[in-house]
């Protein structure tokens, strides 16, 4: 239960459109026609930023609040992250008259898992945390060059019939992820990862994004499918999505207790 749900807190993530933990040394190659095409590393990034909105009006998001249905198993858990820059994350799922919490501010984080037992508060593990600790708000694609990012163009690729340019985006630490843009609309259909510890080690982990609709100035997927070693785990799909929600506050992302101003 808590591994689905740390993925679900990646997928979440609307405007990073990332995954936890991929490995960097995850062989993928370029499709042979990679050098038929017609289209700049530059251009391609350029033209995906244009079509979600623009880089300025993206800056100008601080916090969000996402609503939904989160669908697993035949069951169906509403859902809602509060999200806020620079890298704090909070999930509620009610799940069978329970209520499942996720929280991180990038420093530190907590859950509270009522099916491990016990409805307090529980600390994340150095290792949970290093896990989520490539969560960020803002966009990795907008200024990725100023961040030490490196972003390769790798060719073309079907995906479902649907005609992609193949994205490798490499962050400072190494970490690699491979995003497939429509070659029409430029936008993400799907961001491929690999599970880098444990058991499931090198296997496949992918998002598919879908329903993109206007949020004020900005354009952001309303869908998004998980899928792990190329099987369904989970879907998620936005009721509403609030910019700039006034009611996120930094206190709400400390451990109970502990809001800003009340620590001990």
């Amino acid at each position: 239960m808590t591994r689905v749900f740390s993925f679900l807190l990646a997928s979440l993530l609307a405007i990073s459109l990332q995954a936890q933990s991929p490995d960097a040394s995850a062989e993928t190659t370029a499709p042979d026609s990679a050098k038929a095409v017609a289209i700049s590393v530059e251009e391609l990034i350029n033209n995906y930023l244009e079509a979600i909105g623009g880089v300025e009006n993206w800056q100008k998001i601080e916090s969000m609040t996402f609503a939904g249905m989160a669908h697993q198993g035949g069951m169906d858990m509403p859902t809602t992250v509060y999200s806020m820059r620079p890298k704090s994350t909070k999930i509620v799922v009610d799940i069978m008259d329970k209520v499942y919490v996720d929280c991180t501010n990038g420093d530190e984080g907590w859950t509270i898992n009522p099916f491990m037992g016990s409805p307090d508060p529980q600390r994340k593990s150095k290792e949970e945390l290093e896990q989520g600790m490539d969560q960020e708000f803002e966009n990795p694609f907008i200024n990725y060059q100023e961040k030490g990012y490196q972003a390769e163009l790798l060719g073309e690729e079907e995906v479902e019939g649907m005609p992609t340019y193949q994205v490798k985006l490499t962050k400072e630490d190494g970490r690699e992820y491979f995003y497939f843009f429509d070659e029409e609309y430029f936008v993400p259909v799907m961001m491929r990862t690999f599970i880098r510890q444990g058991e499931m080690e090198g296997m496949p982990f992918e998002m598919y994004f879908s329903d993109y609709e206007e949020v004020g100035d900005v354009v952001i997927a309303h869908s998004i499918e998980q899928r792990f070693n190329g099987q369904v785990i989970m879907q998620i799909t936005a009721d509403s999505i609030i910019l700039n929600d006034p009611n996120i506050k930094p206190e709400m992302f400390a451990f109970p207790g502990e809001e800003e101003g009340n620590k001990e």
